[in-house]
Formats: structure tokens, C-alpha cells, sequence
């Protein structure tokens, strides 16, 4: 029989409806990107509100769960569905899909399994007719506005059925086309919108002006690629889903085969015991096998949902206009980001499950003392599952935040968050990466010593190009016109070679030893040379040799073999690892030691690199680890353990510009705004909160801005271990005056983190972070009193309450402590020793005895009352 149906072939998921699975009538787009039937979505609308039984104008979206919240809050609930746009593009697909069908038959006339070849084709029912079925639907009122197309006369180009170039409406006044996008809130909107809901906002642009900047082509194809890692990672969750589905069948299988072994063994009286644990057992696996079947269904339905997108999105960057291109990569975004937030949510919910059955002890030789079996049991543990898969973004502009919790990076650990395939068919041999180069818009560069190439990999660790080489490379760097320097240290070469397009060399530099490590200080090249004369070199930008650095006792000190060099961001410290000694070693520009970091766990030092706080991070290539050393040369931690896995560490990077705008602390100002730090950006913003908030101006500031606060028209600035100060600025900006105590060091005040004014702005409190001490001192910045306590460790957030009682968070004591105006300890207010949660942050609501505490990595809060 002929193809009819306009939801065939690679039409089908775009064009069906996730709620009756039919092909989509009147299709209405919620805000998320989903669309429905009309009629669907409002008998979901109308089941929701009645489960729910309280009148709040929104719902969720049947498929991703996001809620869609009604801007006109007055209407019927029975209306609700006719307030969303139609879905133009699904529309026009549904369109095309009836151009492009050869014979088509009557739908109504199928469905009493008769061929009636079709006439005409209702757009708005968006079903084919023949002559007496499209007889009766124009004879009905409710359809006399309908649209229909004679199907004998539809090549006629008056009256062809139009193509994928439908006007987009906008989302808030169905009625008007969009025309403009906003810059400040990343949407699309109309001259209404923009008149009104956007007024205070400082860029917005015609679509007509996007346009011409924006890269469909290479959004849509990074676009894509990242829908089908999401979806191919929610694919291998269902499947283990699946798995733990067989996995508690075989189990219960296996536990009703023990059963029946005892119940073998048992007399008559034990059958209504076995039959009653049998109950049991169906019962709970039931219960768990319904859980883990609705689990998966709702993985599959986040798989229909991303399969639909990345359909619609191969529909749209073929037919569609750019106008449609654009929103429809706009929506994508959006969705991949909301299918990540469901995934995560969804992965972090799962448990796996086990069915187990354990015997009652005392069945052996006590079988008439017995009351069952046993019992089953189900245990939830976590599930093994994949990493959630690292995305990139595909349009990222300068406005883009990246998470954090704003912890110092020598309080966190290091979580593998994906793995790159760097072997190439062609290859050789196997890989070894000796040295890395991370840059801008995510690309990644490989040095591949064994295979003699150059490996270059870009967004979403997709593989680029390579490039062959003459000799085996072992290091590499960035110069400063952007090229890049490779090592080849038994050619006795240094290649400069230009990364931009396509690789190419652009230069030699022939050096007097072999050169492994390289890196630039100052416009000029820093070379080590491993065993060849123990030596350093440092060559200006041609390659002419300015000096050979060797210690004189280089051999007594055991400074043999210098592998690896780091410069760090200031250029002023040059560390190098040496491969015989064990050690590595800081020097400062004039070449004299700063320090020598040696460890017993450290064997063979291979890579180094630095962070943006400057703490160093050191591959221990014997040693199977890495290693995080402050920037003074002391042992923070063993940050990534590989011994059990034989693992060699061989090199280190960190990607440039991650961890980006990290908000900190936060202040009201005279004027009203809001003053906000970001201290690895070393600024302050301003904020306006009136209506939609939005940035006023920046502060820069000369060392990192943690704490802040207000006091006489003046900001009062901590800097945690930045020069360990505190900055007195005006409300400009200017620095007024720097306030350290000269012994600062032997009185352990060390990191000041959060800062606090009294009411009267007469006492400023200050929370030391490495001297577990909160210091009070007056205007004149003479200590008051020093606060510390046996039970108060890492001090942060401070607070004062109406009677001048102090309240100081302790993040490694997990207490929150009340302190008397005069120093004194008063109680221990709260306690999460055994939550392991810490506190970070305390804030006294005004006119009222309540406070809020937060705590790191938590997304919740609490609010406490002081009571009798």
C-alpha cells in the first residue's frame, strides 16, 4: 500500500506527539522546546492542576519535567493550552511532509481499512480526504475557517503548500514576530517585549544584526555533536537500568530456588510460613522492578526526547531559514543544557538494586521454634555508571560563567571528569604523550614522543589534525607571536611551528646540546638538556645562546638530569624537575635557589604546571602520582594516586581560563546597589537589584577581593593569602590605605576571609582563616580582642544580631558559635559534626531574631529562629 502518512520516514519523530503518539494536530511549543497537540496538551494541563489541587498557574512538561509556568495568571485552566504558540516549524515539516509523499489516501476512510484515493488536505486537522469525507467536514461550523488545500492543483505555485519559512512568533505575544534578541538575557523577543520587559537592558540587537555574526553551520554541527553524547550517555544509563532489571530476576529466581530447597526439607507446617515468604518476596520485587521499569521509561523518554531534537535540528539546518536556524540552535542550547540538569538529577537518583534473602539462624536444628523462613531484603547501593559526558558549549561569548564553588583550589580534590583517545589508526606504535598545550576555544595539543607526531584535538575532544615530524618530540610551548616551540632533543632542534589553519613549520633553531623541556621567560627560551652536561640554556628568540646555567656542585647536590620547566605567571620563579635527584627546584630570575621540594612519595619528577592561585603541580613518574605543592614548596596533597594501576604520570596542563567570574562576597552600598567580589579576577561589581538586576560599573582592585563590607562611606576589603592584607578603597575604587600587622606571620593572622561591621561602624571583625582566630579591632585598626577557641577551626562567615552578640561559622569544626560583644565565648549554637556539613556563611535577618546559614557544596540552606 502507498505511503499517506505525513509522519513517515525521517519526518516521523518531529511530527508525532509524545502524549497520543499520533501525528501532531495544531501543535503548541511549550518554553522548554516540546510541542504537543493542542487537545494533548491540554488534557495534560487539566489532569495536572487536578492532582495537584492547588491553583498555581504552572505545570511540567510531560518530557523533561521542566516547569511551564502561564504569564497571564487570570485565565481558565481549560483555556491554558491556547496561551502557547504553535510550533511553526513542526507545522511547515508537517506541510512538506504532505508535498513530498507520493499517492496519498483518505485518513478517514483507512481507518475502516478502505482505499479512498484523497483529494484535499486540511491544514488545520492536518489529515487527507477524499471528495465525500472533505464534503462533511465543510459542512461542519467548526470548520469553516479551516484551510484547504485541493490536492489536484497543488503544484500550482499560488497555491503550493509553503516550505520550511514560516514567521516566528514570539513566545510572549503570539501575535508578533520576533525581531529582536537580547544580549543581557540571552533571548529572543518582540518590539513589545523589548519595549517593556527588556527597557533597562543595555544590548539588544535586531535578529537581522545576529545574523550576520552568527555561525550556523559550526554551531549546528558542535550542537549536535553534543546532543549525541547526551544521548548516547543516557543510552548506556538505560541499559544498565535494564540490567539490574535481569539482574533482581535472576535473583529472585535464584531466592525461590532456595526456598524450595528448604522447603523440602520441612514438614507440612512450614507451608504457610514458605507461602507467606513467597508473598513477600513477589511483593518487594514487584515494588522494585516497577520502580526500575518507570526509571527506565523515563530514560527512554529523555532519549525520545533528545532523538526528536536532533531530528528537528537535521530538519531545520536543511530546509530552514537562518531566522529558524538561529532559534532553533537557540532552543537546542538551551535543551542540552536542561537535558544535562535531567540527566544528572536522574543519575544521581538511581540506586542499584539488589533482592536478597536471608536465612533465619535458628532454622538449624530449631525448626519447631521457627516463625519463617527468613525474610527478603532489598539493598540500594550506588550504581557504577558511566562519567556524565564532558560537553562544551557551542556558541560560548564572553558572558560565560563557568561553575564553581569558589573553594581554594588546595581544598579540593581532583575528580576524573573524561578521557581522551589520542591513538590514531595510522599510528605506529602506542602513544606517549610527553608534554601538552591547552589553548583558547578548547583546543588541546598532544606531543607524541614515540609516533614522531604533533596530535591536535578541538571541542568536545574531537581530533583535528597531525603532523609528522623529522624527529621524536618531547616538549613544547607558546611563543610569543602565537606560534609554537617543539623540542626534538636528538636532532638537537627546537621547531617553531604555527598552530592557526593548518600546522606548518615556519622556522628552525638548532641548539649546542640536546634540548628536551622548554619554556619562555621574558622573550627568551629557558632549555634543559637532561643528561647532556646536567645543563640549562637560555637562547633569545633566534636561537643564539645568552648563558648555560649549572650549579657548580650539580652532582654533589644531585641535581642531575633537569627534565622539565615551568615559568610561572609572573615570570619571576622558574621550577625544574630533575629525573636523578628526585627533586625540584624553584629559582628566581638571577638563577639563586628559592627552594628545593623534595618527598619520599616523590620518585622520578617528570611534568610540571601551575594553577591561578600558584600552587605547583608535580607528575611523579616512578612514583605513580601527582602531586599539589604550594607556591612556598610544601606538600599539600597526593593529588591523583596511580600505583595500583601502573600508571606512569608523564605530563601536566591546566586549561587556561577555567573557574572564571567566581562570585565570593557581598554588601549593600549607601546608594542602595549591591557590591559584589570576584577575587580571581581581582574586581568588585556593582550591582543595581531594582526590578531585573543588572551590572553598573567595575572596581578593580589591586590584590584578590574576598570579603567585603561598608563602613563610613569607605569598602573594606580581605584578601585571604593575597599579601594576607586588607584594603580600605573609597567608593571609587581608589586605595585609601593597606592594613597588615607588621608580625602578621608569628601571630597567625594569615588569610583574612570575611569581614563584618558593627552596627555602630566602631569594631570591624575579621575571620582568619589559617589561624582559626576572628580579631576585632576599632577604627583606628588596633586590636580589640583576639577570638579563638579549641572548637573553632577554619573561621568564616561572621554576623552580629540586634544585642551585639557575635555569630562565627567554623568550616572545619562544623559549629556555628555565639560570641559575647567583648570576646567571649557564649555556646556552641550549632553543630554538624555528624552531617559533615561545614558552614560558610551567616546572615542575621533585619528586625527579626532569624538568621540563614549556608554551607559549601550544599544547594540547600537553613533558616533558624532564636527561641526561649
Amino acid at each position: 500500500m502507498a505511503t499517506t502518512s505525513p509522519t513517515e520516514g525521517r519526518f516521523a519523530q518531529v511530527l508525532q506527539c509524545p502524549i497520543c503518539l499520533e501525528t501532531l494536530r495544531r501543535p503548541k511549543v511549550l518554553p522548554c522546546g516540546h510541542t504537543y497537540c493542542a487537545s494533548c496538551l491540554q488534557s495534560h494541563i487539566n489532569s495536572t492542576m487536578i492532582n495537584r489541587g492547588t491553583p498555581q498557574a504552572c505545570f511540567p512538561c510531560p518530557v523533561c519535567r521542566a516547569e511551564t509556568t502561564l504569564h497571564d495568571t487570570t485565565a481558565s485552566v481549560e483555556q491554558w493550552a491556547e496561551f502557547f504558540p504553535v510550533n511553526t516549524i513542526v507545522s511547515s515539516v508537517l506541510d512538506l511532509a504532505v508535498e513530498t509523499f507520493g499517492e496519498k489516501f483518505c485518513d478517514i476512510c483507512l481507518k475502516w481499512n478502505r482505499e479512498t484515493s484523497a483529494k484535499s488536505f486540511c491544514k488545520d486537522c492536518k489529515r487527507f480526504m477524499c471528495k465525500i469525507c472533505i464534503e462533511h467536514h465543510n459542512e461542519a461550523l467548526a470548520n469553516i475557517s479551516h484551510d484547504v488545500i485541493d490536492l489536484s492543483t497543488e503544484n500550482d505555485p499560488g497555491i503550493r503548500i509553503p516550505s520550511l519559512y514560516p514567521i516566528e512568533k514570539c513566545l510572549r505575544h503570539f501575535n508578533r514576530t520576533i525581531e529582536l534578541f537580547c544580549v543581557d538575557h540571552n533571548s529572543f523577543c518582540c518590539n513589545t517585549c523589548g519595549f517593556f520587559e527588556h527597557r533597562k537592558c543595555e544590548r539588544i540587537i535586531p535578529i537581522d544584526d545576529m545574523l550576520k555574526t552568527f555561525d550556523t553551520k559550526a554551531t549546528s554541527k558542535d550542537l549536535e555533536a553534543n546532543i549525541r553524547i547526551i544521548g548516547d550517555h543516557m543510552k548506556k544509563i538505560t541499559i544498565n537500568v535494564k540490567e539490574n532489571s535481569n539482574s533482581i530476576q535472576n535473583d529472585k529466581s535464584a531466592i525461590l530456588q532456595q526456598i524450595r530447597s528448604l522447603r523440602s526439607e520441612l514438614n507440612a507446617k512450614l507451608q504457610k510460613l514458605e507461602d507467606d515468604l513467597i508473598a513477600s518476596l513477589e511483593i518487594n520485587h514487584k515494588t522494585e522492578d516497577l520502580t526500575l521499569q518507570n526509571k527506565e521509561a523515563r530514560g527512554q523518554s529523555l532519549i525520545s526526547a533528545i532523538d526528536s531534537d536532533l531530528t528537528q535540528l537535521n530538519l531545520v539546518m536543511t530546509h530552514g531559514s537562518e531566522v529558524q536556524k538561529v532559534i532553533i540552535l537557540h532552543n537546542m542550547e538551551k535543551n542540552k543544557n536542561r537535558y544535562l540538569k535531567a540527566i544528572s538529577e536522574y543519575q544521581e537518583d538511581l540506586k542499584y538494586i539488589k533482592i536478597g534473602f536471608e536465612v533465619n539462624k535458628n532454622l538449624n536444628g530449631l525448626i519447631h521454634d521457627l516463625n519463617s523462613f527468613g525474610q527478603i531484603t532489598v539493598t540500594q547501593s550506588k550504581t557504577t555508571l558511566p562519567l556524565l559526558p564532558a560537553v562544551t558549549p557551542s556558541q560560548p561569548n564572553a558572558e560565560t560563567v563557568s561553575g564553581s564553588s569558589g573553594i581554594q583550589l588546595n581544598d579540593r580534590k581532583a575528580v576524573k571528569v573524561s578521557e581522551i583517545s589520542v591513538n590514531e589508526s595510522v599510528d605506529n606504535s602506542f602513544c606517549y604523550i610527553s608534554d601538552i598545550l591547552t589553548l583558547q576555544r578548547a583546543k588541546q595539543i598532544f606531543i607524541d614522543f614515540n609516533n614522531r607526531k604533533i596530535k591536535v584535538y578541538g571541542k568536545n575532544c574531537q581530533f583535528q589534525e597531525s603532523m609528522t615530524l623529522m624527529g621524536q618530540p618531547w616538549s613544547a610551548c607558546i611563543l610569543p607571536d602565537d606560534n609554537m616551540a617543539v623540542t626534538l632533543p636528538y636532532k638537537k632542534t627546537i621547531l617553531v611551528i604555527s598552530i592557526y589553519d593548518k600546522m606548518h613549520k615556519v622556522r628552525e633553531i638548532k641548539t649546542r646540546l640536546r634540548c628536551w623541556g622548554v619554556a619562555v621567560m621574558k622573550n627568551q627560551l629557558v632549555i634543559t638538556t637532561l643528561n647532556d652536561e646536567h645543563s640549562v640554556l637560555i637562547l633569545d628568540m633566534n636561537g643564539s645562546e645568552i648563558r648555560t646555567f649549572r650549579r657548580d656542585n650539580y652532582e654533589s647536590e644531585k641535581l642531575l638530569n633537569p627534565y622539565y620547566v615551568k615559568i610561572n605567571k609572573t615570570e619571576t620563579i622558574i621550577y625544574i624537575s630533575y629525573n636523578n635527584g628526585n627533586k625540584m627546584v624553584a629559582y628566581n630570575t638571577s638563577w639563586d635557589v628559592v627552594f628545593t621540594y623534595t618527598d619520599q612519595d616523590m620518585n622520578s619528577p617528570r611534568g610540571i604546571d601551575t594553577d591561578r592561585e600558584g600552587n605547583i603541580y608535580l607528575c611523579g613518574y616512578s612514583s605513580f602520582n601527582v602531586q599539589q605543592i604550594s607556591a612556598d614548596g610544601k606538600l599539600i596533597k597526593a593529588l591523583i594516586t596511580k600505583k595500583e594501576d601502573k600508571k606512569r604520570p608523564l605530563a601536566i596542563k591546566f586549561y587556561r581560563n577555567i573557574d572564571r567570574f567566581i562570585p565570593w562576597s557581598a554588601c549593600i552600598l549607601p546608594d542602595d546597589n549591591m557590591a559584589v567580589t570576584l577575587p580571581f579576577n581581582k574586581t568588585i561589581l556593582v550591582v543595581r537589584m531594582e526590578d531585573k538586576m543588572h551590572k553598573v560599573r567595575e572596581i578593580k582592585t589591586r590584590l584578590k577581593c574576598c570579603g567585603i563590607a561598608v563602613m563610613k562611606d569607605q569598602l573594606v576589603i580581605t584578601t585571604g593569602n593575597d599579601e594576607h592584607s586588607v584594603l580600605i578603597l573609597d567608593m571609587n575604587g581608589s586605595e585609601i590605605r593597606t592594613v597588615r600587622r607588621d608580625n602578621y606571620e608569628s601571630e597567625k593572622l594569615l588569610n583574612p576571609y570575611y569581614v563584618k561591621i558593627n552596627k555602630t561602624e566602631t569594631i570591624i571583625y575579621i575571620s582568619y582563616n589559617d589561624g582559626n582566630k576572628m580579631v576585632a579591632y576599632n577604627t583606628s585598626w588596633d586590636i580589640v580582642f583576639t577570638y579563638t577557641d579549641q572548637d573553632m577551626n577554619s573561621p568564616r562567615g561572621i554576623d552580629t544580631d540586634r544585642e551585639g552578640n557575635i555569630y562565627l561559622c567554623g568550616y572545619s569544626s562544623f559549629n556555628v558559635q555565639q560570641i559575647s560583644a567583648d570576646g567571649k565565648m557564649i555556646k556552641a549554637l550549632i553543630t554538624k559534626k555528624e552531617d559533615k556539613k561545614r558552614p560558610l556563611a551567616i546572615k542575621f535577618y533585619r528586625n527579626i531574631d532569624r538568621f540563614i546559614v549556608t554551607y559549601h557544596n550544599s544547594d540547600v540552606v537553613e533558616v533558624y529562629d532564636m527561641c526561649d
